[in-house]
């Protein structure tokens, strides 16, 4: 296991609790994690705590050791985990060692409803679903490819059942599905070839993958539309995509422009301790830290968690924040386009209820 942590002694009555905090920081989900982990470092740290980190790899397996390890460090409270597929493995071992999740970014409907060790700061992976099938059906578009990633199937799977389903309820046929599994060296030009007729690609899988994706369309000589789930958005996209990317639709469960004081003032100070623009994982990474502080020195996980229901609605960032009895949020998905480089709002009367 490639855990790196930064230890802090919990000796001594009375002495604050570390923070704790897992996502997969290597590989191709590294975009992310690290991101994921600046944005829960910037709130942490502002209140006089530190961060206590562990690499996942985004491995199941990994994820269980890594909250085994912080638990051993003394955390009570642990940001995380970062993918769906990670979540009942983390949950598992977090219920064994008392451990509170705050996840800012698993998104999977299995876990709704339930009494468990995990509280999220993001809705359900079906709403993003029923936006991008809403996009898709109301643009016209019939021959639609969805290229999904194996590497976090408990929250992708669910999002292409449910957009097939909207296609069969309407007696239309149902889309073309490639599934792949994530690495450094993916080539799309063979799917896009083997699809000439589609009229539009869903990109399911990261922002490195969603950017190849792009090129592949573009070198083909389609000009099918590209969307991308939450998943696909990142400077990877921007940067490797280049002008492939433009016209690129994009989910996401936060805006990604910042139109409010709080927004901006968190961008500016993101950027200007990291070095580069805030993302969608560093912003919800930042509001799980915030959603997080009340159980940060709780005795025990059910104290942890009740202390965070219980704090009347949070606007950390001037959106507001309410959880439910089991310490699930629904939100709005915002529609973006890449335009001249840039994700901007896109103006759509689907774009979430």
């Amino acid at each position: 296991m490639m855990v790196a942590m930064v230890m802090i002694s919990t000796s001594g009555c009375g002495k604050p609790r570390p923070v704790g905090f897992v996502a997969g920081m290597s590989g191709p989900t590294s975009e992310q994690g690290v991101t994921e982990r600046d944005g829960a470092r910037l709130y942490v740290e502002s209140k006089g705590r530190r961060l206590v980190t562990c690499d996942t790899r985004t491995d199941p397996a990994t994820v269980a050791r890594c909250v085994e390890a912080l638990a051993d460090s003394g955390v009570r409270v642990v940001i995380g985990p970062m993918y769906s597929s990670e979540a009942e493995s983390a949950l598992a071992a977090a219920t064994r060692r008392g451990i509170l999740l705050v996840s800012p970014s698993v998104s999977t409907h299995r876990l709704s409803g339930k009494d468990d060790a995990l509280v999220r700061v993001i809705g359900s992976n079906l709403d993003e679903a029923d936006t991008l099938a809403n996009f898709l059906l109301r643009s016209g578009i019939a021959r639609p490819v969805l290229i999904w990633t194996r590497l976090n199937e408990a929250y992708l799977r669910p999002v292409v059942d449910r957009i097939c389903s909207s296609y069969a309820r309407r007696n239309l046929p149902i889309p073309s599905i490639h599934e792949y599994s994530s690495s450094l060296d993916l080539d799309f030009d063979s799917v896009v070839a083997s699809h000439r007729n589609a009229d539009a690609f869903v990109s399911l899988g990261t922002p490195m993958e969603a950017a190849l994706l792009a090129r592949a369309i573009r070198r083909s000589g389609s000009d099918a539309l590209l969307l991308g789930c939450q998943s696909s958005v990142g400077k990877d996209l921007l940067r490797m995509g280049g002008k492939d990317a433009e016209g690129v639709i994009l989910t996401g469960f936060t805006e990604l422009v910042d139109r409010v004081p709080e927004r901006v003032r968190f961008a500016s100070e993101f950027r200007t301790r990291f070095g580069r623009e805030r993302s969608w994982a560093a912003t919800l990474a930042w509001e799980a830290a915030a959603v997080s502080e009340p159980g940060w020195d709780a005795s025990d996980l059910a104290q942890a968690k009740k202390a965070i229901l219980r704090t009347d609605t949070l606007r950390p960032l001037g959106l507001p924040i309410v959880l439910d009895r089991f310490g699930d949020i629904h939100r709005s998905i915002a529609l973006h386009v890449v335009r001249d480089g840039r994700i901007e709002l896109l103006e759509w009367p689907e774009a979430g209820p």
